[in-house]
């Protein structure tokens, strides 16, 4: 145990149990770059398409915009927290789940994560074999799904700076896509006016439209400080997720979402081959979806490379072991077609990752005597919170079925439930100056073992 707390401590790189040290930061554009290669992908103009394949325009937009700016919330507050501590989501998540306690929130963000590099592969294995005519029941599509998830990986295997090679090429080439996008988009429609006019929707409920829209994001925006450690303060991590959380992730949303309303379909590649444009736009958006699928390997490879799970020989072979082993079961999730339940899929997301966004943010943000814990260096007070495992059954619980009873936003409910049950217990918890599994033994009693022992245990 010794030995893990002084890897832990030593800051080495970008491996799955240090912080970063300040020699090892990235200047703003660079890490931004990196940011906005996690971002402006298909996932984004996927969660736009099916936002806009449900809604018309007028209220489509709004939808989009209340994602943009929930997610870019979250994504402020979480990256602030990397930024000032160096610490990836996996490291982060051990202060308010615990040592051990941690291993819930970083597989369901490691999981979520792999469903989400699936879905981006199979959509991109299937307008590759479209395009040059490889039978869809032939052996060939399979292959062709594998090749491209080996090569998402690459960079994720490799590095942080191999990841900022491909994103530094992918950002502008899937920008070009958006405004070619959104100008065919408003030619077909016939000016902007008739594109706002446009009625047509599913019928799908408003509500279950904005937990959509939200949890199509909510994942990345939660392992946002996998990324945002790199920046050198918190200032320069706020200016990169507006920048990327906020703009460049509307700006998709509206492609995808407008794209949809015009051509009926929800899918990036549909669209941009409804407009005759697929061979012309297919480089940039394999490269989009590429520059995203590294990034979610990447992180999802940092939560489950992380204590408590045993170290292999070192931090980074360790990591790269957690790249192969997801990258074969996203091989898996890709064969069984993950992207045929995508609704299911963003709805599942909101419900549960909000609590784990919650958590997080409130245990820094509203606890400067715990914030001071994080920042000292030193491990978790705790193996195993239970107000933080509380807080994530009964977040999850309270989304999941507000959403089927379509009462409210799923992700705002879970996330108001959370709040509920989090802040309180660990107020109590604070103010007693114990751990949370303390809480409800007694004042005087942990009294005795503070003094006792001569630092809260």
């Amino acid at each position: 145990m010794a030995a893990e707390k002084n890897v832990h401590m030593t800051g080495i790189g970008e491996a799955a149990r240090s912080k970063v040290p300040m020699n090892r930061r990235l200047g703003f554009w660079t890490n931004s770059a990196v940011l906005a290669g996690f971002v402006i992908v298909i996932s984004s103009l996927l969660v736009g398409g099916i936002v806009g394949a449900n809604f018309p325009p007028r209220q489509a937009v709004w939808l989009i915009l209340f994602a943009a700016l929930s997610n870019s919330f979250v994504a402020i507050f979480i990256c602030g927290i990397a930024a000032r501590t160096g610490y990836s989501s996996a490291l982060i998540y051990r202060f308010a789940y615990g040592s051990k306690g941690s291993i819930l929130p970083n597989l369901v963000m490691a999981l979520t994560g792999v469903g989400w590099f699936a879905v981006i592969v199979n959509i991109t294995r299937d307008a590759f074999v479209d395009l040059v005519g490889i039978p869809v029941d032939s052996i060939g599509n399979w292959i062709s799904m594998v090749v491209i998830s080996a090569l998402f990986v690459v960079p994720a295997y490799k590095s942080i700076r191999w990841i900022g090679y491909v994103s530094w090429v992918a950002v502008p080439a899937l920008l070009v896509v958006l405004v070619v996008v959104l100008w065919k988009t408003v030619g077909d429609a016939g000016g902007v006016s008739p594109l706002f006019a446009l009625t047509k929707g599913s019928g799908m409920g408003i509500l279950t439209g904005m937990t959509i829209a939200a949890g199509g994001w909510l994942q990345g925006a939660t392992v946002s400080a996998d990324f945002a450690r790199f920046f050198k303060n918190a200032r320069a991590s706020t200016g990169g997720v507006l920048l990327t959380f906020g703009v460049l992730v509307f700006i998709q949303f509206a492609g995808g979402a407008f794209g949809a309303a015009v051509t009926g379909e929800w899918n990036i590649f549909l669209i941009v081959s409804s407009f005759g444009l697929v061979s012309v736009t297919f480089i940039a958006l394999f490269l989009g979806a590429w520059s995203t699928g590294q990034a979610i390997m990447y992180g999802a490879s940092l939560q489950t490379a992380a204590p408590p799970i045993p170290m292999w020989k070192d931090q980074e072979t360790t990591r790269r072991a957690a790249v192969i082993i997801l990258w074969v079961a996203a091989v898996v999730a890709g064969s069984l077609g993950i992207e045929t339940v995508m609704n299911w899929w963003l709805t599942l997301l909101a419900t549960v990752i909000a609590p784990i966004a919650t958590t997080v943010i409130l245990d820094y943000w509203a606890f400067p005597s715990r914030q001071k814990m994080y920042e000292s260096g030193r491990s978790p007070d705790t193996l195993v919170n239970p107000a933080a495992l509380v807080t994530w059954i009964v977040g999850f619980l309270v989304g999941y079925y507000s959403g089927k009873q379509n009462f409210g936003v799923a992700v705002i409910n879970g996330m108001i439930a959370s709040a509920i049950v989090y802040y309180p217990w660990m107020y109590l918890t604070v103010s007693r100056s114990q751990r949370a599994e303390q809480t409800l033994q007694g004042r005087q009693e942990t009294k005795a073992v503070v003094l006792e022992g001569g630092q809260s245990e």
